[in-house]
């Protein structure tokens, strides 16, 4: 089960209350279990960014849910950017999640957001057109994404 509806960003005007008790529901109503997936802000550790600042949402992403997915496009452009925000954000979330697990805590899976970009056309809000491509920077950016090359 994936609830991934913009909960915990920053100025969506949700509350981890709404949130726990939208999780419990899914638990409460399917049958064996659900296993939920939480798409989450990529400062979902630091409630900074684009995330809520409400501390309790990294109480709700660490008890709550079996996996997190932190929402990471458009956050680099480039494989430079990617190592760096892998370096400086996705190594702290994970060494969390594990010292948390390790500790005997809930273990929480990370499971990162892999876009290696495309095109789009599409038209502005009075109805002209534009065209615009993300550049696809190919299989280095992806892995770098999963986190999966090493120097």
């Amino acid at each position: 089960m994936d609830i991934h509806s913009g909960f915990g960003f920053n100025e969506a005007g949700h509350t981890p209350s709404l949130l726990r008790d939208i999780i419990a529901s899914f638990r409460n109503v399917t049958p064996g279990g659900a296993y939920i997936m939480a798409g989450v802000p990529a400062y979902w550790r630091t409630s900074e960014g684009d995330a809520d600042r409400n501390p309790e949402f990294l109480t709700v992403w660490l008890n709550e849910v079996d996996a997190i997915s932190p929402w990471t496009i458009g956050r680099y452009s480039s494989e430079h950017e990617a190592d760096l925000f892998a370096e400086n954000r996705m190594k702290g979330d994970s060494e969390l999640l594990k010292k948390r697990a390790d500790e005997g805590f809930r273990k929480v899976d990370y499971v990162p957001v892999v876009f290696p970009g495309g095109s789009v056309r599409d038209r502005d809000s009075v109805g002209r057109r534009f065209d615009y491509l993300i550049v696809i920077l190919g299989v280095q950016l992806v892995t770098r994404e999963l986190g999966m090359e090493r120097d």
